[in-house]
C-alpha cells in the first residue's frame, strides 16, 4: 500500500476508479471529498455503505451540509450494499447494470448533469464462490462508466476483503485511489467512443486474466476498438490475446500500436487477417 496521502478529490465523469483502505480516518476523507466533488458539480449521489453504516456519510457531510435535505430531495441516494449489488441474496451482474442504467437515466431527466456512485465492494464480493464474476462485472461497470455520465468509487476494505487476490480488480479499473505501484501489470478501461485501452504490459504472466476480461468485452455491443496507445509492451501470448479477441469481433478496429507491436503483429502474420488501424475512432 502507498505510504502517501490518500484523496477521493479530483475524479470526475467517466472515471471507475478502485480503493483498497484498512483505515476509518482515511475513509472519512477520501469519501467527503469524493462526495463534495459531486455537490459542487450539481451531480446526484448515490452511496452504497455496507449494511450497519448506511448512515456514515450523513456523519462525514454534516459539517459541510444539509445532509437531510439532500436525502429528502432525492439529490442523496443511500442503500445498504448487500441490499443494492444482492437482492435476495443473489448477484445478478446483469441486473445492477441495468439498474445503473435506468438511474443514470432518471437522473438526466431529474436535470443532473451526472451520477456519482460509491459502492461498498468488500463485503459483497467476498460472498461470491466466484471471483471471477465480480471481476467481469466490474471491467462492465468501467465500460458504462466510460459512455454513461457517471463517476464511479469502489472500495475496498482490505479489513473485510481478507486474502483474495486483488490484481484481478485493478485490472479492470481504469484507476487506482492511493496505490504508488497498481496491483496488476495491465488494466483495461473503456473509452467515451466505445473502445478498450490497453494500458501497461500484457505478457504470458497476465494473459489468462487478460483472455477473461477480453472475452467480457468481445461481447460488448457498445465496443468499437481496441486502442493500443496506452500500452507499453505486450509479448506473443498477450498479442495472440488480442489477435483472438479481434477475430471474434469482425466489427472491431485494433488501433495506434506501438512501432515494436506493429512490427510483431506483422511478423507473425497477424496483419494478413486483422490489419491493424493507424488511429482510434
Amino acid at each position: 500500500m502507498a505510504s502517501h496521502a490518500v484523496t477521493g478529490a479530483g475524479l470526475g465523469v467517466g472515471d471507475h476508479a478502485c480503493w483498497r483502505y484498512a483505515d476509518d480516518d482515511e475513509r472519512r476523507a477520501v469519501l467527503t471529498a469524493y462526495f463534495l466533488d459531486g455537490l459542487a458539480a450539481g451531480e446526484r449521489l448515490v452511496y452504497f455503505g455496507r449494511r450497519g453504516t448506511e448512515d456514515a456519510l450523513d456523519d462525514h457531510l454534516a459539517a459541510h451540509c444539509d445532509v437531510a435535505a439532500l436525502r429528502a430531495s432525492g439529490r442523496l441516494l443511500v442503500e445498504a450494499a448487500e441490499d443494492a449489488y444482492l437482492p435476495g441474496g443473489t448477484f445478478d451482474p446483469d441486473a445492477r447494470i441495468r439498474a445503473y442504467e435506468l438511474l443514470v437515466r432518471d437522473s438526466l431527466a431529474a436535470g443532473y448533469p451526472a451520477v456519482r456512485v460509491f459502492g461498498d465492494a468488500a463485503t459483497v464480493a467476498a460472498t461470491l464462490a466466484d471471483l471471477r464474476i465480480w471481476t467481469e462485472y466490474e471491467l462492465r461497470a468501467e465500460l458504462l462508466a466510460a459512455r454513461l455520465p457517471i463517476v464511479g468509487l469502489c472500495g475496498y476494505d482490505l479489513r473485510h476483503w481478507g486474502d483474495r487476490p486483488f490484481h484481478r480488480i485493478d485490472a479492470a479499473h481504469h484507476h487506482a485511489l492511493g496505490d504508488e505501484e497498481r496491483a496488476s501489470a495491465f488494466h483495461l478501461h473503456g473509452t467515451p467512443a466505445g473502445a478498450l485501452a490497453v494500458t501497461g504490459e500484457l505478457d504470458v504472466g497476465s494473459v489468462a486474466l487478460a483472455r477473461e476480461l477480453l472475452e467480457v468485452w468481445a461481447h460488448d455491443p457498445h465496443g468499437t476498438a481496441i486502442d493500443l496507445a496506452p500500452l507499453a509492451f505486450a509479448d506473443a501470448a498477450g498479442m495472440a490475446e488480442i489477435y483472438r479477441t479481434a477475430c471474434a469481433r469482425e466489427d472491431v478496429d485494433i488501433c495506434d500500436p506501438p512501432p515494436l507491436f506493429r512490427r510483431a503483429w506483422q511478423l507473425l502474420g497477424y496483419d494478413d487477417v486483422v490489419p491493424l488501424a493507424d488511429a482510434t475512432p
